[in-house]
């Protein structure tokens, strides 16, 4: 979504980030989101937006529309969330390159031909996903499995049918993409020929 978008959302979920160092202005617009709540609870009330103090006041009285999660405030949300564990799972696994799906296929040329030119790059690149796969996985194992924390299944709605069916294509897209990626690779084939071909390359 872009800028305006966000600063006139209902609410917003940041998992885990600090935009006041990543992204600025992206805090900025999140930070109207919120006081966009409060004017409008103001209005509500029947309070002028000029009288500030009165208006934050009214604000705080309201449940904020910015939910901050990271995963030391989350845990034990398989049991209740089973669907959503589920897909997690897959696509987490699915990002830490597992063999058969999409992003496997992606990783594993980028290494081979990494090596044959660099071996020092692709050595230290296979090493940071080795690291990468340690972290997702004690993740996954935290957030779903440990002990239920301050933001639990209690806070939280399981998947619904239309995003249930939404991440269903998109994983059927991975497994199909990492069992058979030939198409894929003859369709950028042509690109990928005139690039080279541009920069000189044999």
């Amino acid at each position: 979504a872009d800028l305006p978008r966000i600063e006139n959302a209902d609410c917003a979920l940041l998992l885990g980030e600090d935009l006041l160092h990543s992204g600025a202005r992206l805090g900025l617009a999140l930070r109207q989101m919120t006081r966009q709540r409060g004017f409008a609870a103001a209005a509500q009330a029947h309070v002028p937006t000029w009288q500030d103090q009165s208006v934050r006041l009214v604000a705080q009285q309201q449940r904020s529309p910015l939910h901050i999660a990271t995963p030391a405030r989350m845990g034990g949300l398989a049991p209740r969330l089973p669907r959503l564990a589920s897909a997690w799972v897959f696509f987490g696994l699915a990002s830490l390159g597992l063999p058969g799906l999409g992003n496997f296929v992606g990783e594993i040329l980028v290494l081979v031909g990494s090596f044959a030119v660099a071996p020092l790059a692709a050595v230290v690149a296979a090493t940071g996903m080795v690291l990468a796969a340690v972290y997702g996985l004690r993740l996954i194992s935290g957030v779903l499995h440990g002990p239920p924390r301050e933001l639990g299944p209690a806070d939280m709605a399981d998947l619904r049918g239309a995003e249930v069916g939404g991440l269903l294509l998109l994983g059927l897209l991975l497994l199909a993409l990492g069992l058979y990626p030939q198409p894929v690779f003859e369709l950028a084939d042509s690109a990928v020929t005139q690039a080279l071909a541009a920069r000189g390359a044999p």
